[in-house]
């Protein structure tokens, strides 16, 4: 919000310590619970590792809203409570009609640190893919695009959100007729003063089947983390399917590390060859290799069209080259070697097509441009 959160919304922020001692004594209301003396909660809506979600309904206004509070446990951490008063700040002061928008927040010293958010009509894109695996194509790039743009706002505030995932998009209208898409769930967001970052290269943070190498070995991450977090999101848009499908932690590390994309054709024929090359490009596994900012990434999807067979075919060459991530740290580098081992090959090659003709020629197909 431009203007920042209204003086009348905001409530007083105690020392922690004195809240954490109060912690101990927080009695809950055996039937209806209200948070921040003003929201009654309706129902659970979910769970996190540190806060949970709730359906409430603001007393002043009788309007639903969604209120999301820390558990006792993490409000007894005085970092985590630092860091869920941080993402309160850096989320308000996106103000974007592509970013969930924050109504209110507290940090009373009689409960746990809570943030009021708008309730909104409509389905996560997690549920959309539940009922519907083949998105029509119109659908699936105005879905990319929403959620392009609401990520260059996030990005231009300083922050990186971390956990780009179906389940953190919302798709805002009637279930299948989605008027507009919000950007949600920055509980693992790296703020813009990242001392306050969650696993800060310490531990993986993230969901791992749309984490880019960096993230996969707790590196530095930038903006370029979502760039590649977005990328599959849109592979699973126009094909239905991850490009990593496998069962088990360590084979998926592997692939997110070491294996370039399966070619998107060979899921969907149909996908225009310049809209591949962008997706290729947004997840290539060195950072340095893929688009270099949001910005950029959302200039080629609007402007897809304008780009030749030909020139796409040029590109597809450059983006057939090695890529293979480079870690910074040794930590990072000890596990990228481990994985490397079990595998037995550095790098994976990509996958075959069993079915393919090894002399055709189809654009983007990355197993045959070595």
């Amino acid at each position: 919000m431009s203007q920042g959160i209204p003086s009348s919304k905001k409530r007083s922020v105690p020392s922690l310590s004195a809240k954490a001692r109060h912690l101990g004594r927080v009695t809950r209301p055996s039937q209806t619970r209200i948070v921040g003396g003003r929201y009654r909660v309706i129902k659970r809506a979910g769970e996190g590792l540190t806060a949970r979600v709730y359906f409430a309904e603001d007393l002043h206004t009788r309007k639903k809203v969604v209120v999301k509070q820390l558990t006792t446990e993490a409000a007894e951490d005085t970092a985590l409570a630092t860091r869920f008063m941080h993402e309160v700040h850096a989320v308000a002061a996106i103000d974007h009609p592509n970013v969930v928008r924050i109504l209110d927040y507290g940090a009373p010293a009689y409960e746990q640190p809570f943030l009021v958010m708008e309730a909104l009509p409509g389905e996560t894109l997690s549920q959309l893919f539940r009922r519907e695996s083949n998105l029509d194509f119109e659908l699936a790039l105005y879905l990319s695009k929403q959620a392009a743009t609401g990520l260059v706002a996030v990005h231009r505030t300083g922050t990186v959100h971390r956990d780009i995932k179906p389940d953190n998009l919302f798709l805002v209208g009637p279930p299948g007729k989605p008027t507009g898409l919000k950007i949600i769930d920055f509980g693992m967001a790296q703020l813009p003063d990242n001392r306050h970052a969650i696993g800060a290269g310490r531990f993986v943070v993230g969901t791992l089947q749309y984490m880019p190498p960096e993230q996969v070995l707790a590196d530095p991450v930038d903006a370029r983390a979502d760039v590649y977090s977005l990328g599959i999101v849109m592979f699973r848009l126009f094909t239905g399917h991850l490009p990593f499908d496998v069962q088990g932690g360590l084979d998926l590390l592997g692939h997110q590390l070491l294996s370039p994309l399966p070619p998107i054709g060979w899921l969907n024929e149909s996908v225009d060859p310049r809209l591949e090359c962008i997706i290729v490009r947004a997840t290539r596994k060195r950072p340095l290799n893929r688009y270099q900012s949001m910005a950029a990434l959302l200039s080629d999807l609007e402007n897809y069209c304008n780009t030749s067979i030909e020139e796409a075919r040029a590109t597809s060459e450059y983006l057939a080259q090695p890529d293979d991530y480079v870690p910074v740290s040794a930590r990072a580098q000890e596990i990228a070697d481990g994985l490397a081992q079990r595998f037995r090959r550095t790098p994976m090659p990509p996958p075959q097509d069993p079915e393919e003709d090894p002399e055709s020629t189809i654009p983007f197909n990355l197993a045959r441009k070595r």
